[in-house]
């Protein structure tokens, strides 16, 4: 059986928002705070950020 017709499209759509959700996580994990007792993750891995030029 073939997939529907907008099944193709629906699937780039999917994907299209599992990239933007990832980014916005990272991006969220990027800007946290730390507080006493649980670091936030560029605490812990201070080379994560990038240096601009």
């Amino acid at each position: 059986t073939r997939p529907a017709l907008g099944h193709d499209l629906f699937q780039d759509a999917l994907a299209a928002v599992a990239d933007v959700f990832s980014r916005a996580v990272a991006h969220a994990v990027l800007a946290a705070t730390g507080r006493e007792g649980a670091p936030a993750y560029l605490d812990v891995f201070p080379s994560a950020l990038r240096k601009e030029p």
